[in-house]
Protein backbone atom coordinates (compact mmCIF):
# COMPACT_ATOMS: atom_id res chain seq x y z
CA UNK A 1 0.00 0.00 0.00
CA UNK A 2 2.78 2.49 0.79
CA UNK A 3 5.80 1.40 -1.57
CA UNK A 4 8.57 3.41 0.53
CA UNK A 5 7.45 1.98 3.64
CA UNK A 6 9.11 -1.57 4.95
CA UNK A 7 5.86 -2.43 5.46
CA UNK A 8 1.96 -1.43 4.97
CA UNK A 9 -1.60 -2.01 5.27
CA UNK A 10 -5.16 -0.59 4.52
CA UNK A 11 -7.87 -1.49 6.27
CA UNK A 12 -11.68 -0.34 5.91
CA UNK A 13 -14.54 -1.81 8.76
CA UNK A 14 -17.69 -0.07 7.83
CA UNK A 15 -17.29 3.53 6.95
CA UNK A 16 -13.94 3.72 8.43
CA UNK A 17 -11.13 3.26 6.22
CA UNK A 18 -7.45 3.42 7.78
CA UNK A 19 -3.79 3.06 6.52
CA UNK A 20 -0.95 2.05 8.56
CA UNK A 21 2.95 2.72 7.23
CA UNK A 22 5.83 0.73 8.66
CA UNK A 23 9.88 1.99 8.73
CA UNK A 24 12.85 0.35 10.47
CA UNK A 25 14.28 -1.18 12.32
CA UNK A 26 16.57 1.49 11.77
CA UNK A 27 18.96 4.05 13.72
CA UNK A 28 17.10 5.21 17.21
CA UNK A 29 16.69 8.98 17.14
CA UNK A 30 18.28 10.47 20.32
CA UNK A 31 14.99 11.74 21.46
CA UNK A 32 13.51 8.35 21.42
CA UNK A 33 14.10 6.84 25.10
CA UNK A 34 17.41 7.06 27.38
CA UNK A 35 20.51 7.14 25.18
CA UNK A 36 22.13 4.81 27.74
CA UNK A 37 20.00 1.96 26.94
CA UNK A 38 20.58 -0.08 24.04
CA UNK A 39 16.93 -1.04 23.87
CA UNK A 40 14.83 -0.98 20.66
CA UNK A 41 11.44 0.74 20.88
CA UNK A 42 8.14 1.27 19.17
CA UNK A 43 7.21 4.65 18.16
CA UNK A 44 3.63 4.90 16.99
CA UNK A 45 1.79 7.73 15.56
CA UNK A 46 -2.24 8.32 14.84
CA UNK A 47 -3.70 11.12 13.01
CA UNK A 48 -6.79 11.49 11.33
CA UNK A 49 -6.77 13.15 7.74
CA UNK A 50 -7.80 16.65 8.14
CA UNK A 51 -10.93 15.48 5.64
CA UNK A 52 -11.82 12.41 7.80
CA UNK A 53 -14.42 13.75 9.81
CA UNK A 54 -17.70 16.26 8.66
CA UNK A 55 -16.20 18.61 10.73
CA UNK A 56 -12.41 19.18 9.58
CA UNK A 57 -9.79 18.72 11.54
CA UNK A 58 -6.66 20.14 11.89
CA UNK A 59 -3.17 19.62 11.06
CA UNK A 60 -1.74 19.54 14.31
CA UNK A 61 -2.52 17.03 16.85
CA UNK A 62 -5.16 17.18 19.06
CA UNK A 63 -5.49 15.98 22.66
CA UNK A 64 -7.82 12.70 21.47
CA UNK A 65 -4.88 11.87 18.48
CA UNK A 66 -2.29 12.14 20.94
CA UNK A 67 -4.19 9.93 24.17
CA UNK A 68 -4.56 7.57 20.45
CA UNK A 69 -1.00 7.55 19.96
CA UNK A 70 -0.47 5.98 23.38
CA UNK A 71 -3.39 3.35 23.10
CA UNK A 72 -1.45 2.25 19.85
CA UNK A 73 1.58 2.34 21.75
CA UNK A 74 0.06 -0.04 24.64
CA UNK A 75 -1.74 -2.28 22.46
CA UNK A 76 1.41 -3.40 19.88
CA UNK A 77 4.39 -3.34 22.72
CA UNK A 78 3.17 -6.81 24.19
CA UNK A 79 3.47 -8.59 20.51
CA UNK A 80 6.53 -7.26 19.35
CA UNK A 81 9.82 -9.37 19.99
CA UNK A 82 12.17 -6.85 20.91
CA UNK A 83 14.81 -9.75 21.43
CA UNK A 84 14.73 -10.01 17.67
CA UNK A 85 15.51 -6.53 17.53
CA UNK A 86 18.68 -4.98 16.47
CA UNK A 87 20.12 -2.79 19.64
CA UNK A 88 19.71 1.15 19.55
CA UNK A 89 16.92 0.59 16.86
CA UNK A 90 13.52 2.03 16.73
CA UNK A 91 10.55 0.81 14.63
CA UNK A 92 8.04 3.88 13.54
CA UNK A 93 4.37 3.03 12.96
CA UNK A 94 2.38 5.82 11.02
CA UNK A 95 -1.42 5.45 11.20
CA UNK A 96 -3.71 8.03 9.10
CA UNK A 97 -7.47 7.44 9.57
CA UNK A 98 -9.08 8.67 5.80
CA UNK A 99 -12.35 8.14 7.24
CA UNK A 100 -13.43 8.06 10.97
CA UNK A 101 -16.97 6.60 12.58
CA UNK A 102 -16.35 7.24 15.92
CA UNK A 103 -13.14 8.05 17.50
CA UNK A 104 -13.55 4.10 19.99
CA UNK A 105 -13.92 2.23 16.98
CA UNK A 106 -11.71 4.32 14.67
CA UNK A 107 -8.80 3.37 17.09
CA UNK A 108 -9.48 -0.27 17.57
CA UNK A 109 -9.18 -0.60 13.72
CA UNK A 110 -6.12 1.40 13.83
CA UNK A 111 -4.41 -1.39 16.15
CA UNK A 112 -5.71 -4.30 14.13
CA UNK A 113 -4.47 -2.12 10.47
CA UNK A 114 -0.64 -1.41 12.72
CA UNK A 115 -0.20 -5.45 13.56
CA UNK A 116 -0.65 -6.55 9.84
CA UNK A 117 1.64 -3.44 8.31
CA UNK A 118 4.42 -4.63 11.41
CA UNK A 119 4.00 -8.06 10.17
CA UNK A 120 4.37 -7.13 6.57
CA UNK A 121 7.52 -5.45 7.66
CA UNK A 122 8.99 -8.56 8.71
CA UNK A 123 8.56 -7.36 12.37
CA UNK A 124 8.64 -10.56 14.69
CA UNK A 125 5.40 -10.85 16.35
CA UNK A 126 4.24 -13.07 19.36
CA UNK A 127 1.09 -13.15 17.41
CA UNK A 128 -1.05 -10.53 15.82
CA UNK A 129 -3.09 -7.86 17.46
CA UNK A 130 -6.35 -7.06 16.99
CA UNK A 131 -8.75 -4.67 18.31
CA UNK A 132 -12.50 -4.17 18.90
CA UNK A 133 -14.59 -1.23 20.37
CA UNK A 134 -17.63 -1.29 22.40
CA UNK A 135 -20.47 1.14 23.68
CA UNK A 136 -23.05 0.38 26.41
CA UNK A 137 -26.39 1.80 25.30
CA UNK A 138 -30.11 0.89 26.75
CA UNK A 139 -32.58 1.20 24.12
CA UNK A 140 -34.72 2.36 26.31
CA UNK A 141 -34.83 4.02 29.80
CA UNK A 142 -36.72 0.92 31.29
CA UNK A 143 -34.46 -1.65 29.48
CA UNK A 144 -31.04 -3.37 30.31
CA UNK A 145 -27.80 -2.19 28.88
CA UNK A 146 -26.93 -3.45 25.57
CA UNK A 147 -23.25 -3.89 24.78
CA UNK A 148 -22.53 -2.78 21.02
CA UNK A 149 -19.71 -3.80 19.44
CA UNK A 150 -17.79 -1.39 16.55
CA UNK A 151 -20.20 1.08 17.31
CA UNK A 152 -20.44 4.29 15.03
CA UNK A 153 -20.01 7.80 15.94
CA UNK A 154 -23.91 8.38 16.42
CA UNK A 155 -24.11 5.39 18.86
CA UNK A 156 -20.99 6.21 20.77
CA UNK A 157 -22.16 9.88 21.13
CA UNK A 158 -25.57 9.17 21.89
CA UNK A 159 -26.76 11.05 25.18
CA UNK A 160 -27.89 7.78 26.84
CA UNK A 161 -24.50 5.92 25.78
CA UNK A 162 -23.15 5.36 29.53
CA UNK A 163 -19.59 3.57 28.58
CA UNK A 164 -17.20 2.45 25.97
CA UNK A 165 -14.38 0.04 25.56
CA UNK A 166 -11.20 -0.13 23.76
CA UNK A 167 -9.95 -3.78 23.45
CA UNK A 168 -6.27 -5.28 22.18
CA UNK A 169 -6.51 -8.88 22.25
CA UNK A 170 -3.52 -11.47 21.15
CA UNK A 171 -6.02 -14.41 20.15
CA UNK A 172 -3.45 -17.30 19.34
CA UNK A 173 -2.44 -16.75 23.28
CA UNK A 174 -5.69 -16.10 24.44
CA UNK A 175 -4.26 -12.70 26.01
CA UNK A 176 -5.57 -9.38 25.93
CA UNK A 177 -3.01 -6.73 25.09
CA UNK A 178 -4.35 -3.79 26.38
CA UNK A 179 -7.89 -2.34 27.76
CA UNK A 180 -9.70 1.02 28.09
CA UNK A 181 -12.89 1.82 29.77
CA UNK A 182 -14.48 4.81 30.32
CA UNK A 183 -18.15 6.00 31.40
CA UNK A 184 -19.84 4.48 34.45
CA UNK A 185 -21.07 0.85 34.02
CA UNK A 186 -21.44 -2.45 36.11
CA UNK A 187 -19.16 -4.92 36.68
CA UNK A 188 -21.58 -7.72 34.67
CA UNK A 189 -21.35 -5.53 31.72
CA UNK A 190 -17.85 -4.98 31.50
CA UNK A 191 -17.55 -9.19 31.83
CA UNK A 192 -20.50 -9.32 29.17
CA UNK A 193 -18.10 -6.71 26.91
CA UNK A 194 -14.88 -8.27 27.49
CA UNK A 195 -16.30 -11.76 26.26
CA UNK A 196 -18.29 -10.58 23.17
CA UNK A 197 -14.78 -8.41 22.09
CA UNK A 198 -12.55 -11.34 22.71
CA UNK A 199 -14.90 -13.75 20.30
CA UNK A 200 -15.04 -10.61 17.75
CA UNK A 201 -11.16 -10.46 18.51
CA UNK A 202 -10.91 -13.92 17.43
CA UNK A 203 -12.78 -13.77 14.85
CA UNK A 204 -11.32 -11.28 12.86
CA UNK A 205 -7.99 -12.89 13.32
CA UNK A 206 -8.80 -15.69 11.55
CA UNK A 207 -9.65 -13.17 8.54
CA UNK A 208 -6.33 -11.68 9.03
CA UNK A 209 -4.54 -14.14 9.17
CA UNK A 210 -5.56 -16.02 6.05
CA UNK A 211 -5.46 -12.39 4.43
CA UNK A 212 -1.88 -12.33 5.12
CA UNK A 213 -0.92 -15.65 3.96
CA UNK A 214 -2.45 -14.35 0.33
CA UNK A 215 -1.20 -11.17 0.56
CA UNK A 216 0.62 -11.76 -2.59
CA UNK A 217 -3.00 -11.92 -4.79
CA UNK A 218 -4.38 -8.61 -3.40
CA UNK A 219 -6.65 -10.45 -0.91
CA UNK A 220 -9.33 -8.14 1.12
CA UNK A 221 -10.92 -8.55 4.72
CA UNK A 222 -14.50 -8.45 4.19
Amino acid sequence: MVPAANGSAFMEAGKIKVMAAVYGPRQRPASAGSTSSSSPVLLCDFKFAPFASPSRRGYLKDSSERAASLSLLRALEPAVRYEALPERSAVDVFVTVLEEDGVQASVASAITCASVALADAGIELYDLVIGCSAAFLPSSPDTPTNVLLDPTVVESTHPSCTGSLIMAAMPSLAEVAHFELDGSVSGEEVGESIDLALDACASLHGAVKAVIAGSGSGDTVS
